[in-house]
């Protein structure tokens, strides 16, 4: 797999996309560089200054769209109960929320919101694990933050 990046400009409010991590000399015009290592090795951020932080490219969705670091992205799911014999679905709808990954259990959608087919939203304190191939990017951090709300 590429490895790809793109870090959001606080200025001209719009992503830069590369294939390795650039920064100048005097911090002030992107160029090329070697790849920059964050200080604490298990961590993915890295902080330039003017932009924010770095948001790495881990694969792509349902429709072929690059996931990032960043991303929103729409997971469907169902919830299902059993008497041992047949399975009957109880609840289905689709999780929201920012992709983030760490660093022991990989991709993961930070804080969902739950989206119920009955109108329910439902906010969670934990993470969420992330199926890429029946995923949907909607939106990212910086461009559309309403999403998550």
């Amino acid at each position: 797999m590429e490895i790809k990046f793109r870090v959001w400009n606080k200025i001209s409010k719009e992503y830069t996309y590369f294939g390795t991590p650039v920064l100048s000399l005097d911090k002030k015009e992107l160029c090329p560089l070697n790849f920059l290592r964050p200080a604490n090795r298990d961590s993915t951020k890295v902080m330039l200054s003017g932009y924010g932080e770095l948001e790495q490219f881990f694969s792509t969705d349902k429709k072929g769209v690059e996931i990032y670091a960043g991303s929103i992205i729409d997971m469907p799911y169902q919830w299902y109960m059993s008497n041992g014999r047949e399975r009957e679905i109880t609840e289905e709808g689709f999780y929201r929320g920012e992709v983030v990954l760490w660093p022991s259990c990989g991709l993961r959608i930070k804080n969902p919101i739950r989206h119920t087919n009955e109108g329910e939203k439902i906010k969670h304190k934990s993470h969420v694990g992330i199926s890429a191939s029946i995923s949907e990017v909607v939106g990212n951090i910086h461009e559309t933050p309403e999403l998550l709300k």
